[in-house]
């Protein structure tokens, strides 16, 4: 009798419905200059180096960063939403100054999108480091981070000549 009981239990909880997943929020930290370890970095199909790291530490919290090459800015974010844990993709956009980037032997560049793997609950980081001659571009760069067709956060940064 109790193992009929414990197997209908079971059988109720394999058919209720998978609790759904929804991202509430993005709350954006420490905006600003970071020394970052780079584990690899791969250009993507436009020739703009696509960077993984593994540590990242604010220097300085700011929104104007110096055009120097080896700069890395962006920021920490926190994820809200349900279930606490569940893995879900955030979009990454940067929009670059008007005048974009070109990267040699390719066209201009306005924007670049990727999309990340995050935990709800968890704070992430992001940013953009100028690791090129042709990134060294002044002017305002913007981030932002999407679930789906929603854009949960938006972060700009100015790019300054010294």
């Amino acid at each position: 009798m109790r193992y009929g009981a414990l197997a209908f239990g079971l059988l109720l909880l394999a058919l209720a419905p998978a609790k759904a997943q929804q991202v509430t929020g993005i709350e954006i930290i420490d905006p600003g200059i970071y020394s970052v370890h780079v584990t690899s970095s791969q250009p993507n199909a436009n020739g703009i180096p696509a960077n993984t790291s593994d540590s990242e530490q604010l220097e300085f919290r700011a929104t104007k960063v110096p055009m120097q090459k080896g700069v890395h800015f962006g920021f920490r974010y926190h994820l809200t939403g349900t279930p606490d844990g569940a893995v879900v993709p955030i979009r990454k956009v940067i929009l670059f100054p008007p005048q974009g980037l070109t990267p040699p032997g390719k066209p201009t560049v306005r924007q670049i999108e990727r999309t990340l793997d995050r935990k709800i609950g968890e704070t992430s980081y992001t940013d953009y480091s100028l690791d090129d001659p042709f990134e060294l571009v002044p002017g305002q760069w913007t981030f932002q981070l999407w679930s789906g067709n929603r854009k949960l956060a938006e972060q700009s940064f100015t790019v300054v000549a010294r």
